[in-house]
């Protein structure tokens, strides 16, 4: 955390914003710490921040405790930096009254940390990370070995994993009566990822839900003609394409080529939102896309759109507020953990571990982007995913979908 060379009761007071000149004020018994890359990325993560920040103020005290949020940055020059999130994770550590952290907001700086912060019970709520090796096998190496074996594990999500937006799919086409579909994936590795994983998760939860996927097919990136494939799928009976790519790579061009022959093209957020996928198709098919993000602003739930009222009225020059309700929800269930923890120590500060099963085993409502339970794999139940569909060539967010498995 880069921070200007005061002494630490100057900078907690100023942290906690109850700093007087005449008698020194009494310090947080809790916190609650961020590891994010604010000055690498100010205008994406300061809304973050201020997000979390408002979760705690709603919460001045939990049970009688103090209760304080310190922010950490974990950039390194114009970049999130592993070195500097492990950094942090060592000052949290060594700091005995935090006991959770929301974070991290980049898988590679994650994959660092959840291993170290394991070791000292150290929970850790993401907003944005979506390595499927954090959570399901095979995990990504030995120390997320250990860190499993280490039950309950420590690190939590409520963004799903990549390839699950495969599943908040064929929920979605189940829901349209779509039986069946032709698949097409052009990630295949690299800088891009593996898009193979997303059509296998569509193709089972598909299946789970009636449907068939009738012709599977990986292209190389980019590919720019779809023809040959859309005429084997016509022949094999699909109604609907689910393709597996990004703009850059070219699967836009598959909407145009399609034409009559299918009724529904489905996308994932490699060009969900991005209008340039949308052109020159005169005779398209019915678009859908997945997003990995809930954008509460769209919400009818009082309860919601109070939350969202007051945030913009805090902070009414946010520049992208995109994770920021998703983070101030898992600052909220920390701070239930954190309040559950005490009950059951009979009014007694909990320990990390102790806030650290509440998180494992407990039921979150109320959240502005959804309700979350987590699996023992911390993957939550039913993470965040929104459905988006095409008018007139343009993006439009339609609602939350469910992304959450029938087998």
């Amino acid at each position: 955390m880069k921070l200007p060379a005061i002494g630490p009761a100057v900078l907690m007071c100023l942290l906690v914003g109850a700093c007087s000149s005449s008698a020194p004020t009494s310090q947080p018994e809790i916190i609650i710490a961020s590891d994010l890359p604010s000055s690498a990325y100010p205008g994406d993560i300061i809304p973050i921040e201020d997000a979390i920040q408002m979760a705690v103020a709603e919460h001045p005290k939990l049970r009688g405790y103090r209760l304080a949020y310190v922010p950490y940055d974990d950039s390194l020059g114009a970049a999130p930096s592993p070195e500097q999130g492990l950094q942090n994770i060592k000052s949290m550590s060594a700091d005995a009254r935090v006991l959770g952290m929301v974070g991290p907001h980049n898988s590679y700086v994650a994959l660092e940390e959840i291993p170290r912060a394991s070791t000292r019970n150290l929970v850790m709520i993401s907003h944005s990370v979506s390595n499927a090796c954090f959570t399901v096998a095979p995990l990504c190496d030995a120390d997320f070995e250990a860190a499993h074996a280490n039950a309950p594990i420590n690190f939590f999500r409520i963004s799903p994993r990549d390839e699950v937006q495969g599943t908040a799919m064929a929920n979605l086409a189940a829901d349209l009566n779509v039986r069946k579909v032709a698949t097409i994936n052009m990630w295949t590795g690299g800088p891009v990822g593996d898009g193979r994983p997303y059509v296998e998760d569509f193709r089972r939860e598909l299946s789970a839900r009636g449907g068939m996927t009738v012709l599977t097919l990986d292209v190389p990136r980019p590919t720019h003609g779809y023809s040959d494939f859309l005429t084997k799928a016509k022949l094999a009976g699909a109604d609907a394409i689910y393709a597996v790519g990004d703009v850059d790579g070219g699967i836009c061009d598959i909407r145009a080529q399609m034409g009559s022959d299918f009724k529904y093209l489905l996308l994932t957020d490699g060009v969900t939102g991005q209008d340039d996928c949308l052109k020159g198709a005169a005779s398209a098919p019915i678009t859908f896309g997945t997003y990995e993000g809930v954008d509460p602003t769209h919400s009818s739930d009082p309860a919601t759109k109070a939350v969202v009222a007051k945030y913009r009225r805090l902070y009414p020059n946010a520049a992208n507020d995109i994770y920021a309700f998703a983070a101030y929800d898992c600052a909220r269930i920390l701070i239930t953990a954190i309040e559950r923890a005490i009950d059951a120590k009979g009014g007694g500060v909990p320990t990390r571990l102790e806030v650290l099963r509440q998180v494992a085993s407990g039921q979150f409502d109320g959240g502005t982007t959804g309700d979350y339970k987590f699996l023992p794999s911390g993957d939550a139940l039913s993470p965040t995913m929104s459905i988006w569909g095409v008018k007139d060539n343009h993006w439009y967010y339609m609602d939350r979908i469910d992304a959450s498995a029938s087998s």
